[in-house]
This record gives C-alpha cells, sequence and structure tokens, in this order.
C-alpha cells in the first residue's frame, strides 16, 4: 500500500470500511536503544505533543504578523482576501469559492527510501493566513510508528479549508473535492534568479571551457554520482574542457566526492546561503539533473 492509500485510509469519514492494513513495517533502529524523549524534542522545537487515536506527533506553530518582511514583500501584503491573486496561478479558479476563501497551503517530505510502503511521510506543513499574518503548522513524525497519528493530525485542518493548495493533489485524501483543490508546480522568483544576476562566483571559470552545475541535496535519489561518472566519460574521450561544480550538502556527499578522486576539474562548494544561489546560477553553462529514473522531480531554484 503506498503513501497516497495509507493517507486515504486513514482519513476517511463515514461508517467503518475494511481497511487493508499496512504489510510493511519500517524499522526504526531504535527497537533497542533507549526511548525518545518526546517532551525534550517538543521544547527544543517550541512545539507540543499532540495526541489522536492513531497514536502521538509533535506538532510546530510559527506566525509571521503582516508588518514581517520576507524579502522584499511584506507578509501583509500577500494575504488572500479575493481570488485575483490566485487566479494568477489558475484564470479558470472559480469554483463557487466564496470571496476570501480561508486558503491552507500544504506540503509534505518524505523519507523517499524506495517508493510505496517503503515511504514513510516524515514531515507535513501547512499555512494559511490568519487577520493578516501568516500561520505556519508543522506536523513531525516523532517514530516510525507514528505515521497515522501524524496524517490524521494534518488532516484536520482540511475540514476547515475552502481551498488547498498543493504542489500534488495525490497527497490528499480522497473525500477532498477535486473543486477545492489547486494544484501548482513549484514556484521561483524570477526577479532574483535570472540569466543577468550579479554577485560573486563561487568557482573559478575555466577559459574556453564549460561548467556543469548540480545544485541540490546530496541524496542517493538526486544521482549526484552520475554527474562524476559523465565527467569520467568525458574524460576517456578526451574532452576535457567541462569541469563540474557539485552545490549543496547531504548524507551522499562524501561518497560522490570519494567517486571523483582522481579527476580535475571537479568542486564541491557545500552548503550555500540562499542569497548567493542566483549569481551561482546565471554564471553556469548547463544544468544538471541526474535524478533516477524511477523517481519524479520537479527542478526550480528555491525562491
Amino acid at each position: 500500500m503506498d503513501l497516497t492509500s495509507r493517507l486515504r485510509a486513514i482519513v476517511n469519514s463515514g461508517p467503518p470500511k475494511a481497511v487493508r492494513e499496512l504489510t510493511y513495517e519500517p524499522d526504526d533502529g531504535y527497537r533497542n536503544a533507549a526511548v525518545l524523549d518526546s517532551d525534550y524534542v517538543a521544547s527544543a522545537l517550541g512545539g507540543r505533543r499532540v495526541s489522536n487515536r492513531f497514536g502521538e506527533c509533535l506538532v510546530v506553530d510559527r506566525r509571521y504578523e503582516s508588518d514581517r518582511w520576507h524579502g522584499g514583500v511584506q507578509i501583509g501584503d500577500c494575504s488572500i482576501d479575493d481570488l485575483d491573486s490566485l487566479r494568477i496561478l489558475d484564470p479558470a479558479l472559480d469554483r463557487g469559492l466564496p470571496p476570501g476563501p480561508k486558503t491552507i497551503f500544504i506540503d509534505l517530505e518524505t523519507t523517499g527510501l524506495s517508493g510505496g510502503a517503503g515511504t514513510v511521510a516524515f514531515l507535513v506543513g501547512c499555512a494559511y493566513f490568519d487577520a493578516g499574518a501568516l500561520q505556519v503548522r508543522q506536523f513531525l513524525l516523532s517514530s516510525f510508528n507514528a505515521e497515522r497519528a501524524l496524517l490524521s493530525a494534518a488532516a484536520e485542518l482540511f475540514d476547515a479549508a475552502d481551498l488547498i493548495v498543493t504542489p500534488s493533489a495525490r497527497i490528499l485524501p480522497e473525500w477532498v473535492p477535486p473543486e477545492r483543490v489547486l494544484e501548482v508546480e513549484w514556484g521561483a522568483d524570477t526577479i532574483r534568479f535570472n540569466p543577468d544576476a550579479s554577485g560573486d562566483i563561487l568557482w573559478r571559470q575555466q577559459p574556453g571551457g564549460m561548467t556543469a552545475v548540480f545544485a541540490g541535496a546530496f541524496r542517493a535519489w538526486h544521482g549526484a554520482a552520475r554527474l562524476i561518472e559523465a565527467l569520467r566519460l568525458l574524460r576517456a574521450r578526451g574532452i576535457d574542457d567541462v569541469q563540474a561544480v557539485l552545490i549543496g550538502d547531504g548524507p551522499e556527499r562524501a561518497a560522490v566526492q570519494d567517486a571523483s578522486r582522481g579527476l580535475d576539474h571537479v568542486i564541491f562548494t557545500g552548503a550555500v546561503a540562499h542569497e548567493r544561489m542566483p549569481s551561482a546560477l546565471a554564471a553556469l553553462a548547463s544544468s544538471v539533473m541526474s535524478a533516477t529514473s524511477s523517481v519524479k522531480c520537479s527542478v526550480t531554484p528555491s525562491g
């Protein structure tokens, strides 16, 4: 049973139905270790413990008042007072929604281990406007066994929403009517991220050569190692005017660096501050998308 099916089974309303139980229970690695101190974690994150009939998860709330600035925009200027701003994303948007609809933005992060039952939602992020302020609520998995509790707690927000905005409608429970869902791709700030962006370059340009850049998290399914493999093939064919720049950090970075030993013109920058990314991306000749073929990915500079 995949993640979507599990979420639907958890939050389905109505009379009890025969629901197929999970056939895969991930080993969290802590069966013989100390019990997680949920109170300590909640305190450290500024959150709280939430319980329901499925178990317990952690909830972290953040509120950003209307006079707070996000880059060059004030939070209050982003408040959804009517449908005009949302029609920028979907010109056909109407669907009988009330004026100033209560809109919830939602996305989730998964472990991405193997797809299907091997993928577990460990963080669900929701945001909505409240009296001009932006309220952000995050549901955090405290253990693998708490996934049902997390998804059930997050689903309670859906009932109060007139409209749900998400990059993937597949993560929503099946009882959410399609007319209440606005599906949009991840976006980017094209004012900041554009070919003419200026600033410090993170690497020395190779005269007359080409720079191929991987920018993102070093995780197995992002396939950063494939750029190194491609560079070795180019070197074997006598092409030595291509340099590779890998921007970011993550659990697979050390392995990718090991794979690059013996190759020249390979640069690892490590994690880079967001404000330095526009000039970095503007300086590249080619952006590398090397994710494994079994993984669906979207590409956007986080803006």
